[in-house]
């Protein structure tokens, strides 16, 4: 006997359109047979279940969290806000076709604080947010994914994460913030995908804090993104993944602002990009294509500023990047075609300072365009075909402040890159 299960969860917060469309007779390009997915599930059918999805969000989504408090054991804070999120997953079933559309015309906030005066254990501060957001994943079941998801402009995202403390164990903030992000997992399935993704939104992800000492360590991380992408095959079939982001808001900002009287260690990393694509594959055949344009300003700042003494290690890293595109494929052939332009400024800062302990660590890294492909030829035969085509018309800029007293080593480094394509093949 064959069992087969389906899984399908769409959230919209605000207002949730399903078209009459989605249970009746789907676009002719697919010729879907008679089984209805929307009753939750196909058992023991050869039939390929099929779901139409359409979700608009018109207004704004705002998730909060506050907290106040002078003696604790530990906390834990979190908010997390969307537009749109749409969940599919099949398990040993005939297929799985998917043609969605999300659109987000509000704004997204999410914000997390908290005001700490002494804790014995960890203070943990989170907050998320994203305008369009899509999940699928298929177990033995051959996966067909037609996706547009759309930010409008003035449909901003943004993140926030402050904590203020007196005297903690450990204290961890991070924030993220992304327009359109989309993750696909295929294991033991064949994965066919074309996913479209535009922002015109300005995206902000900020992870603040105020301490005045902390025990053990102390870290910040933000993480912002126009345009998200990644995705994994692992056996079962080809996979052909086609992708075309573009990102026109004014900016993408991942900020990370750490101070610190007294700590053990601190680390502060932040991250921006305009558009991103990250594929992996083990044991399929694989086909890349990317189209990536952005002009957007991307800025991506970390510092971290230790008032009195540390008795560790301090370190901040900011990476930015208008365009990127990541593949990998293991014991099987793959194609890699990639084709990006950047018009927007890149700028990635950092600064450390601070006195005390083994030593500092800073680092920026500014990229216009970013194209790699790897292939691993240890598990199997395979071969790497790769086509690049890259314009940057940006300004980029990396830089590295230091500033420290008495301490051991000081490590800082900038680097800047217009256009960068790596392509590696590793044998035994």
């Amino acid at each position: 006997m064959k069992l087969s299960t389906l899984f399908l969860s769409g959230v919209a917060f605000g207002l949730m359109a399903v078209p009459a469309a989605a249970t009746e007779a789907p676009p002719p390009a697919h010729n879907p047979p008679a089984c209805q997915p929307a009753a939750g599930e196909c058992v023991g059918s050869d039939q390929v279940p099929f779901i139409q999805n359409e979700q608009i969000q018109l207004s704004s989504s705002f998730a909060g969290y506050d907290l106040v408090a002078d003696d604790i054991g530990s906390a834990a804070g979190a908010s997390a806000a969307s537009a749109n999120l749409l969940t599919a997953s099949a398990q040993n079933a005939s297929g799985l076709i998917i043609e969605t559309v999300q659109g987000a015309f509000g704004t997204t906030t999410a914000e997390t604080t908290m005001d700490v005066g002494h804790a014995a254990g960890a203070v943990v501060n989170t907050a998320a947010a994203t305008a369009n957001g899509l999940t699928v994943t298929t177990d033995t079941t051959a996966q067909t994914l037609n996706a547009t998801q759309v930010v409008h402009e003035g449909a901003d995202v943004n993140a926030w994460s402050y904590t203020r403390s007196q005297n903690v164990y450990a204290a961890a903030n991070a924030a993220s913030a992304g327009g359109n992000v989309t993750t696909i997992h295929g294991a033991n399935s064949g994965v066919d995908a074309r996913i479209v993704q535009n922002s015109g939104a300005n995206i902000r992800a900020t992870a603040e804090a105020d301490h005045c000492c902390v025990r053990t360590a102390a870290t910040g991380t933000a993480i912002a993104s126009a345009n998200n992408i990644t995705g994994a095959s692992t056996g079962g079939g080809p996979a052909v993944v086609s992708t075309d982001q573009r990102s026109s808001g004014r900016e993408v900002v991942a900020l990370v602002d750490l101070y610190i009287g007294f700590t053990g260690d601190a680390l502060a990393n932040s991250s921006a990009n305009g558009n991103a694509t990250t594929y992996g594959g083990a044991f399929v055949p694989l086909e890349f294509n990317v189209t990536q344009e952005n002009t957007s300003d991307v800025a991506s700042t970390s510092s971290v500023t230790v008032g009195g003494d540390f008795t560790g290690a301090i370190s901040a890293s900011s990476y930015g990047v208008g365009n990127s595109a990541v593949g990998q494929n293991a014991g099987a052939d793959a194609r890699f075609v990639t084709d990006q332009y950047n018009g927007g400024r890149v700028t990635s800062y950092t600064a450390v300072s601070g006195s005390g302990g083994v030593g500092a660590t800073g680092v920026s890294m500014a990229v216009g365009n970013m194209a790699s492909g790897t292939v691993c030829t240890t598990c199997g035969p395979a071969t790497l075909v790769a086509s690049n085509t890259q314009m940057n018309n940006g300004a980029i800029t990396a830089a590295t402040t230091m500033g420290s007293g008495a301490t051991g080593h000081v490590v800082g480094a900038a680097t800047a890159v217009g256009n960068s394509a790596t392509y590696t093949i590793r044998g035994h």
